[in-house]
């Protein structure tokens, strides 16, 4: 019989959830660096498709680059390897995509598959990521809401920073 209890279990590689409120940390980390850097080719992109005087809405940012309405990962099977092979606890990613619906709508609104709670949890993690970047932060802050190239290139940056700290 194993000496284990259900309790450690139940613990047992569920602990890495918490340990994401530290948002700096979370482009180092490896559970979330993939979504950081998903970040960073997206809005590289958005970027690359501005022409010479043209700009980006700021509030377009953080739909364009995690609520494009199609999943984070295809397949229920390849969103569940995902969330596993990052560490993650399923249940307890269920349970705090909940918890941001309840917060947010005041109701569920995420189907209970690994592709859909995977593709929320992304979306919250993503948001809560980009408005907590120093650029972003700042240019909020001001009255302006489109921005050109060069100035995308601040936030970019601060999230290439970011990935390689």
């Amino acid at each position: 019989m194993n000496s284990k209890s259900k309790i450690e279990y139940k613990n047992e590689g569920c602990d890495s959830v918490n340990a994401l409120l530290n948002l700096k940390n979370m482009a180092q980390g490896g559970t979330l660096k993939a979504i950081v850097q998903y970040a960073e080719d997206e809005l590289q992109e958005i970027i690359d498709s501005l022409g010479e005087g043209e700009t980006f809405s700021l509030y377009e940012i953080i739909p364009r680059l995690f609520d494009k309405g199609e999943p984070f990962i295809i397949g229920y099977y390849q969103s569940k390897v995902w969330i596993e092979e990052n560490g993650l606890c399923a249940f307890e990613v269920i349970q705090e995509v909940q918890e941001f619906e309840m917060e947010t709508w005041g109701s569920y609104v995420t189907k209970i598959n690994s592709e859909d709670i995977l593709s929320t949890f992304v979306f919250m993690k993503g948001s809560e990521y980009i408005e907590n970047l120093n650029s972003y932060k700042s240019f909020l802050s001001t009255d302006k809401e489109y921005y050109c190239k060069e100035e995308l290139m601040i936030i970019l940056q601060e999230i290439q920073d970011d990935l390689t700290d």
